[in-house]
C-alpha cells in the first residue's frame, strides 16, 4: 500500500469569473467510476445551460483516474484540472469545472491556466481529512486491562468499535509505520496475555 492521501469530507463548491466567464467548480468525494459518473450527471442537468462540465477524477485510492476536456480544446481543461488534483495529494474525488462562456475566448493559454487555478482554488478551500495506510486489529481485553489500554491511546491509534460482553471486544485502527512499536509495547504492557488478532491492511481516516 503506498503513502499517506488526502479525502474530501464533504462537497463543496466555488466560483470565479474570467473574462466573463464564469467557471463554477465543484469538490466531491467519490470512491469509484460508478460514483464518479453518477455525480457528473447530476451536476450536469443541474447547470444543463452550461458551455462545458469538464472534470477529472482520481478514486479507488488512486488505482483509476480520468479526465475530460468536454469540448474544449484539447489538453486545455481535463487535464489542468487533473493536474491540480495530483498536486493537491487528494483521491477519491471529482473535480467538475463548469464554464458558462461570456463571449471572451481565452486561447489555449488562458484555458489552461483558468481550468488549473478553478481547480485548484477549489482544492484549496476544500474540507479535507488524511488517509494514512492502516493495520485493522481485533483484541479482547479483561475490564480491568481495558482500563490499561485506553492510557495507551495516542495518535497512532483510533479504537473503531467496542462491544461490552464478559470482555471489551475491540477493534483498533493502526498507522501501518507504527504497528511493530504498538505490538511491542501491548506484548510488553499485558505481559504476552493477549493476542492481537490482525484483520487486515487498509486507508483510514485519522
Amino acid at each position: 500500500m503506498t503513502g499517506e492521501y488526502y479525502g474530501i469530507a464533504s462537497s463543496t463548491q466555488t466560483e470565479i469569473i474570467i473574462e466573463r466567464s464564469r467557471f463554477i467548480t465543484l469538490i466531491s468525494p467519490c470512491l469509484d467510476e460508478r460514483s464518479a459518473r453518477e455525480i457528473l450527471l447530476d451536476c450536469k442537468k443541474r447547470h444543463y445551460q452550461a458551455t462545458h462540465n469538464c472534470y477529472a477524477y482520481i478514486v479507488e485510492d488512486g488505482l483509476s483516474a480520468k479526465f475530460s476536456d468536454d469540448g474544449e480544446p484539447g489538453g486545455t481543461a481535463g487535464a489542468p484540472i487533473m493536474e491540480a488534483l495530483k498536486r493537491s495529494n487528494v483521491k477519491n474525488a471529482i473535480v467538475i469545472v463548469t464554464r458558462y462562456f461570456g463571449g471572451i475566448k481565452l486561447g489555449a493559454g488562458g484555458l489552461t491556466r483558468a481550468y488549473f487555478r478553478c481547480a485548484q482554488e477549489g482544492l484549496l478551500s476544500a474540507d479535507k481529512k488524511l488517509f494514512v495506510p492502516s493495520i485493522k486489529v481485533n483484541v479482547a481485553l479483561s475490564y480491568e486491562d481495558y482500563q490499561i489500554f485506553l492510557r495507551m491511546i495516542n495518535s497512532d491509534l483510533k479504537i473503531t468499535s467496542t462491544k461490552y460482553s464478559d470482555k471489551v471486544d475491540l477493534t483498533v485502527m493502526v498507522k501501518s509505520g507504527a504497528i511493530s512499536r504498538f505490538s511491542d509495547d501491548f506484548r510488553q504492557k499485558f505481559n504476552g496475555r493477549y493476542a492481537l488478532n490482525t484483520v487486515g491492511e487498509e486507508y483510514f481516516a485519522f
